[in-house]
Parts: C-alpha cells; structure tokens; sequence
C-alpha cells in the first residue's frame, strides 16, 4: 500500500514523528513513569507542536498513536483544527462491558513470550504488524523498538 505523504507535502507541512520507545533510542530518554499511560506520549506531541510553533493542525493517527492524538486534542483543543482517528481503540483490553481487545491472560501469555523470547517472538510478529517480510526496511526498524 502507497502511504499517501508524498501527495501531501507538496500543498501541505506534513509532520513526522515516531513515539518514543518505538525504533531506535536512547535508552536513557525513556521515562517509565511519563510514558506508563498514553498522556505521557501526548505531552510529547503538544511540545512538537508548541516547539514547531503549529498552531493549528490537521492530525493524522492511526492505532495508538490516534488515542494518543485524541487526548493530546482534549489537553489542546485549540491546536487541532481536524483529527483523523484511523483504526483507533479505546482499549485494548475487554473488560464487563467492552468486548473489542484481548483478555489479560492472552495479554500475559504474550508479554512472557517478548521478554523470554524476544528475538523468535520478533521474528513471528513483526511482519504480521508491520506487513513485509524480516527484509524489509519497516520490519527491521519496528524489530529495533526496545
């Protein structure tokens, strides 16, 4: 699939950015106490907006970083003139009254499975989340994410 960005830039100020802790880092830049909850990534993006000087914007986010996009716009209404939410979730786990996520034992199967195993672990995922083979540059950078 064409990522539609390069139809973008020539008529718009198109914005980049990957979350921290996803590809490559610093280690030492990761706050776990910050990025625990999905504000902490918000902050992030209200300080590229506040240091890009953007003071109003359309926003793009897909997955996650769609929640994360949402928050950051509830947080500053003001510099999001449009949010597109693509494939976004408000939670990724079921619960009484929400049925959309995974359960918690099918969520700890899979955390033991990435800190025991990361490297097989990475080598089965990463070309189902990413879409390629382990070739490719997209799946070689998100198998760097820590």
């Amino acid at each position: 699939m064409e990522t539609p960005v390069p139809h973008l830039i020539d008529t718009h100020r198109v914005v980049l950015y990957d979350n921290l802790g996803a590809g490559k880092m610093n280690p030492e830049y990761f706050d776990f106490q910050r990025y625990s909850t999905l504000e902490g990534y918000a902050y992030d993006l209200l300080a590229i907006l506040e240091e890009l000087r953007i003071e109003s914007c359309v926003f793009v986010g897909h997955s996650v970083s769609a929640v994360i996009g949402a928050i950051a716009s509830i947080s500053r209404p003001d510099l999001f003139s449009k949010i597109v939410l693509i494939s976004a979730s408000p939670r990724y786990l079921n619960d009484v009254d929400y049925y959309e996520g995974f359960e918690q034992k099918d969520l700890d199967q899979l955390f033991h499975a990435m800190q025991s195993y990361y490297k097989a672990w990475c080598s089965g995922f990463t070309p189902l989340a990413v879409g390629g083979d382990m070739e490719s540059v997209a799946v070689q950078e998100f198998s760097l994410t820590p």
